[in-house]
């Protein structure tokens, strides 16, 4: 899908939501936000994943123009595993709430103990299924791990995994 400029009217909803994003002053960050997903090969034709790029872009110009800090929310290393699309992002953070503000994820699978070392074994163990960088198909192996890390989580960190994400500034 194209992300320029149309004067063409339609009824498609993802065609209305870049007929509207071309309007915000926001469009050239949003533009590279599709950049971003074109990367990774993410259908483009979902709304729900356009209307998240979109977002996503206007954070970034927020941020850029100083109107809305970042998120802070400084927490011990985990390793984290994002949904978007038919793709996880597999990484690792000390301030989720960050990287949630930044890659507008369609949720958050799983989170479990673990550093940039940790991250790397977790890569190097998905290889197989990687698209791009740290961003991999949702199949098994991958998605068995993360049920196992998900169902994990509670016994790990003492508490559900959603208060833990609201204790880090990380909720939605």
């Amino acid at each position: 899908m194209h992300v320029g400029r149309s004067t063409e009217p339609t009824s498609d909803p993802v065609r209305l939501l870049i007929q509207d994003a071309q309007s915000s002053p926001a469009w050239p960050f949003i533009v590279a936000a599709f950049g971003r997903l074109a990367l990774l090969g993410i259908d483009r034709s979902d709304p729900d994943i356009v209307r998240r790029v979109i977002q996503s872009g206007q954070r970034d110009y927020e941020h850029d123009l100083g109107l809305k800090p970042r998120p802070v929310g400084r927490h011990e290393p985990i390793i984290y595993y994002m949904a978007l699309g038919d793709l996880v992002k597999v990484g690792t953070s000390r301030n989720l709430a960050g990287r949630l503000n930044d890659l507008n994820p369609q949720s958050i699978l799983a989170v479990e103990r673990g550093g940039p070392r940790e991250e790397k074994q977790r890569h190097a163990l998905f290889d197989g299924l990687r698209v791009h960088g740290e961003w991999f198909r949702y199949e098994d192996p991958l998605m068995s791990y993360i049920h196992a890390v998900g169902a994990a989580f509670e016994a790990d960190f003492g508490t559900p995994l959603n208060a833990w994400l609201t204790s880090v500034g990380a909720s939605r």
